[in-house]
Protein backbone atom coordinates (compact mmCIF):
# COMPACT_ATOMS: atom_id res chain seq x y z
CA UNK A 1 0.00 0.00 0.00
CA UNK A 2 0.95 3.77 -0.14
CA UNK A 3 3.24 5.28 2.31
CA UNK A 4 1.31 7.54 4.95
CA UNK A 5 2.86 10.22 3.12
CA UNK A 6 1.31 9.62 -0.47
CA UNK A 7 -1.66 9.71 -2.19
CA UNK A 8 -2.59 8.40 -5.15
CA UNK A 9 -5.44 9.77 -7.60
CA UNK A 10 -6.57 9.12 -10.42
CA UNK A 11 -9.07 10.74 -13.84
CA UNK A 12 -10.55 8.97 -16.92
CA UNK A 13 -13.06 9.57 -19.41
CA UNK A 14 -14.38 6.91 -22.01
CA UNK A 15 -15.65 7.33 -25.57
CA UNK A 16 -19.23 7.90 -26.04
CA UNK A 17 -22.05 7.52 -23.39
CA UNK A 18 -24.07 5.19 -21.86
CA UNK A 19 -24.24 1.70 -20.34
CA UNK A 20 -21.23 0.54 -22.31
CA UNK A 21 -19.42 3.72 -21.32
CA UNK A 22 -20.43 2.92 -17.47
CA UNK A 23 -19.48 -1.03 -18.02
CA UNK A 24 -15.48 0.44 -19.31
CA UNK A 25 -15.26 2.79 -16.36
CA UNK A 26 -16.73 0.03 -13.66
CA UNK A 27 -13.52 -2.29 -15.53
CA UNK A 28 -10.95 0.13 -15.20
CA UNK A 29 -12.04 1.24 -11.88
CA UNK A 30 -11.68 -2.57 -10.64
CA UNK A 31 -8.26 -2.42 -12.26
CA UNK A 32 -6.87 0.26 -10.31
CA UNK A 33 -8.54 -1.10 -7.17
CA UNK A 34 -6.79 -4.38 -7.42
CA UNK A 35 -3.34 -3.07 -8.96
CA UNK A 36 -2.68 -0.17 -7.43
CA UNK A 37 -2.17 -1.57 -3.67
CA UNK A 38 0.27 -4.30 -5.72
CA UNK A 39 1.86 -1.18 -7.19
CA UNK A 40 1.87 1.72 -4.75
CA UNK A 41 4.97 3.96 -5.88
CA UNK A 42 4.41 2.87 -9.88
CA UNK A 43 1.39 4.45 -11.39
CA UNK A 44 3.14 3.49 -15.05
CA UNK A 45 2.93 -0.27 -14.10
CA UNK A 46 -0.36 -0.15 -12.91
CA UNK A 47 -1.48 1.88 -16.21
CA UNK A 48 0.15 -0.36 -18.57
CA UNK A 49 -1.47 -2.90 -17.02
CA UNK A 50 -4.75 -2.01 -17.05
CA UNK A 51 -4.20 -0.80 -20.63
CA UNK A 52 -3.17 -4.67 -21.47
CA UNK A 53 -6.39 -6.11 -20.55
CA UNK A 54 -9.00 -3.36 -21.93
CA UNK A 55 -7.13 -3.96 -25.02
CA UNK A 56 -7.89 -7.91 -24.81
CA UNK A 57 -11.72 -7.50 -23.64
CA UNK A 58 -12.55 -4.04 -25.84
CA UNK A 59 -10.37 -5.01 -29.46
CA UNK A 60 -10.67 -0.99 -29.85
CA UNK A 61 -14.36 -0.86 -29.68
CA UNK A 62 -13.97 1.70 -26.73
CA UNK A 63 -11.46 4.42 -25.98
CA UNK A 64 -10.48 5.89 -22.66
CA UNK A 65 -7.69 8.34 -21.52
CA UNK A 66 -6.48 8.32 -18.40
CA UNK A 67 -3.83 10.33 -15.72
CA UNK A 68 -2.69 8.37 -12.76
CA UNK A 69 -1.05 10.12 -10.35
CA UNK A 70 1.25 9.53 -6.63
CA UNK A 71 2.37 12.49 -4.60
CA UNK A 72 4.71 12.91 -1.73
CA UNK A 73 3.05 15.33 -0.11
CA UNK A 74 5.60 15.80 2.39
CA UNK A 75 8.15 16.04 -0.27
CA UNK A 76 5.98 17.89 -3.07
CA UNK A 77 7.20 15.00 -5.59
CA UNK A 78 4.62 13.90 -7.81
CA UNK A 79 4.91 11.18 -10.03
CA UNK A 80 2.03 10.69 -12.62
CA UNK A 81 1.64 8.78 -16.41
CA UNK A 82 -1.05 9.45 -18.90
CA UNK A 83 -2.32 7.01 -21.02
CA UNK A 84 -4.62 6.17 -23.76
CA UNK A 85 -6.22 3.33 -23.22
CA UNK A 86 -7.52 0.55 -25.65
CA UNK A 87 -5.12 0.77 -27.57
CA UNK A 88 -1.42 -0.36 -27.75
CA UNK A 89 0.50 1.25 -25.09
CA UNK A 90 1.02 4.92 -26.31
CA UNK A 91 2.05 6.78 -23.17
CA UNK A 92 3.70 9.39 -21.29
CA UNK A 93 5.20 9.55 -17.60
CA UNK A 94 7.33 12.44 -15.81
CA UNK A 95 8.00 13.52 -12.50
CA UNK A 96 7.23 17.45 -11.41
Amino acid sequence: SLSPRSVAFALGDVSDHGVSAALVTAMAKAGFSILCPLFPEDPKEVLTRINTALFEILRKKKMMSMFLAVMDVQSGTLVYVTLLLVRKVNGFSGRS
